[in-house]
C-alpha cells in the first residue's frame, strides 16, 4: 500500500510598513511564498487596484465557511464588514482598496473556533487601460447573446480532465468542473462549447452586423382588430414619453430563458421578419439570441431551457450542418440569414436609427408605418399584415416629406419614387432608405 502524505509549509513573513501616508489598520504586510488554494470558489477571481470605487465584496464558496472569521495582512487592503448567507456554505466579504495599494498577491486566511484554518490566495492586478479609455454600448449597437457551451466547442483539450488528480493533459492542475463528461445529445449536460470557440468566429459575428417585448409577439400572432394586432405595437411605442432616454433600454424578442422567436411566432417567416425589422428600427438597443439568424426553435419542447439552448450548427467537429459556412442550411435558413446581416449591416452605420427622431402613425387597414428621421437620412418602416395585394394612400404620411424623393429597400437594393400610393403585394416588412450609397 503506498501511502503519499502532502506536506505543506507556510512561510510567513511580515514586515513593517509605515502607516504615516493612510489612515488604514493594516500596517504589516504578508509575503506569499506559496500559493494557497484551499476555497472551494472565490468570486471574482481577481480584482485590480485603480478603481474609483475603492470597495468592492468577494463571495466565498466552501463548506462550513460561515463559521470562518477571515483575516487579511497586506498594505492597504482591509475587510469593512463579513456578510453571512442562509446557507453556511457561503460567506461575503467587503473588502476596502486604498488608493495608495500596490498590485500583487496575499493571503485570505480562514480561521475557526477549533484552531483550524484555511488559506486562499488573492491576487490585485495593475489595470490595462483607464476606465476612460473603454467604450459601452449605446443605441448604435446590436448584442449578440451567445450561450457558450452551445455555440462552439474551440478547444477539445479543455473537454474532459483524465482523471481526479485535477491535471489535464498538457500537465497542468486545474479546477475540475462539477460535470468533466460531454454529451451532446443530453439538452441538460455539457457540450463543450467555449469562449475560444466563440473567438474563432468573431468574424462571423462581426459579418452579421453584431457590433420586444411580450406585445411585439401577440400584435403579429393576432387577427387585426381595433383593440388587437398592430396597434399594441404603436400603443407601446406611444408610451416613450414616460421615459428619460428610451434609446438607452435594452429589448429583446427571446433570450436563453424565453421560447425562441420563430417559436413564439409559430413558425411564421414573415412574422418573424416583421418582428425582428421593428426592434431592429427602434430607438432602442436590441439584443437577439444566437441561432435567430438561422431560425433556431424549441417547437418539441416549447419553453425547455435545455433545447432552447440548442447548438449553434458548426460549431462542433463533424457536425453535418454549418451555420458559419451556410453548408447545409435550407433555403429558409440561409435566406433569413441574408435578410438580418443586411439590416444589422445598415443599421450599424445609420445616424437616424442611432440618434434620429421617431415618427409613427396608428395602424391603417392592417399596415403600420414607422419612421426614423435624422438630417439627411429617414428611415421607413412598414408592417403589412395583409395576405392579398392592398394599395395603400400615401398622403396620410405628407408631413414626412417624402413626395417624390427615391428610397431604397434596405433587402433587395431596390428603388422606388415615394408619390401618392405604394401597392403592397404580400405580407411582410419592407425597410426603406433615402440613402442611395450605405
Amino acid at each position: 500500500m503506498k501511502l503519499t502524505t502532502h506536506i505543506l509549509i507556510a512561510i510567513v513573513m511580515v514586515i513593517g510598513v509605515s502607516c504615516k501616508n493612510t489612515s488604514k489598520k493594516n500596517c504589516t504586510q504578508e509575503i506569499v511564498i506559496e500559493i494557497k488554494k484551499d476555497i472551494e470558489k472565490i468570486e471574482p477571481p481577481n480584482w485590480w487596484i485603480g478603481f474609483t470605487d475603492s470597495q468592492f465584496q468577494l463571495l466565498v464558496k466552501h463548506p462550513n465557511i460561515s463559521k470562518a472569521v477571515p483575516s487579511i495582512s497586506y498594505f492597504g487592503v482591509e475587510i469593512v464588514k463579513v456578510h453571512k448567507a442562509d446557507s453556511p456554505n457561503y460567506l461575503f466579504i467587503d473588502l476596502y482598496v486604498s488608493p495608495e495599494t500596490k498590485a500583487g498577491q496575499f493571503n485570505i486566511n480562514f480561521n475557526f473556533k477549533d484552531g483550524k484554518q484555511l488559506n486562499q490566495t488573492y491576487v490585485l492586478k495593475d489595470r490595462q487601460r483607464e476606465a476612460s479609455d473603454f467604450q459601452g454600448f449605446n443605441s448604435s449597437d446590436v448584442i449578440y447573446l451567445i450561450t457558450p457551451d452551445r455555440f462552439a466547442n474551440g478547444d477539445s483539450s479543455n473537454d474532459i480532465f483524465l482523471d481526479e488528480t485535477n491535471i489535464n493533459e498538457d500537465a497542468e492542475k486545474v479546477n475540475l468542473l462539477k460535470e468533466s463528461t460531454i454529451n451532446r445529445n443530453h439538452d441538460y449536460g455539457r457540450h463543450g462549447g467555449d469562449i475560444r470557440g466563440i473567438i474563432q468566429h468573431l468574424d462571423y459575428i462581426q459579418n452579421m452586423g453584431f457590433t420586444m417585448q411580450k406585445n411585439t409577439v401577440e400584435a403579429l400572432n393576432e387577427v387585426e382588430k381595433w383593440d388587437k394586432g398592430l396597434v399594441k405595437m404603436y400603443e407601446g411605442l406611444a408610451n416613450d414619453f414616460a421615459y428619460t432616454s428610451p434609446k438607452d433600454i435594452m429589448i429583446f424578442p427571446d433570450n436563453h430563458d424565453m421560447s425562441r422567436i420563430f417559436t413564439q411566432l409559430k413558425g411564421d417567416i414573415p412574422n418573424t421578419k416583421m418582428a425582428l425589422c421593428y426592434l431592429l428600427a427602434l430607438p432602442r438597443i436590441p439584443q437577439l439570441y444566437y441561432g435567430t439568424e438561422i431560425l433556431m426553435d424549441d417547437f418539441a419542447k416549447p419553453g425547455d431551457h435545455g433545447l432552447i439552448r440548442t447548438d449553434f450548427p458548426g460549431g462542433w467537429k463533424g457536425d453535418t450542418t454549418n451555420a458559419f459556412t451556410g453548408k447545409g442550411l435550407s433555403d429558409a435558413q440561409k435566406n433569413m440569414q441574408r435578410f438580418l446581416k443586411k439590416v444589422l449591416n445598415y443599421r450599424k452605420n445609420s445616424a437616424a436609427i442611432h440618434d434620429g427622431e421617431t415618427i409613427h402613425f396608428a395602424p391603417f387597414m392592417g399596415t403600420y408605418f414607422l419612421f426614423r428621421i435624422i438630417e439627411g437620412e429617414t428611415v421607413v418602416l412598414i408592417i403589412n399584415k395583409n395576405e392579398k395585394p392592398i394599395t395603400l394612400d400615401l398622403k396620410r404620411y405628407e408631413e414626412i416629406g417624402l413626395k417624390g424623393k427615391s428610397l431604397k429597400n434596405i433587402i433587395t437594393d431596390e428603388t422606388m419614387i415615394w408619390n401618392d400610393s405604394i401597392n403592397l403585394m404580400e405580407k411582410g416588412s419592407l425597410l426603406f432608405t433615402t440613402k442611395q450609397r450605405f
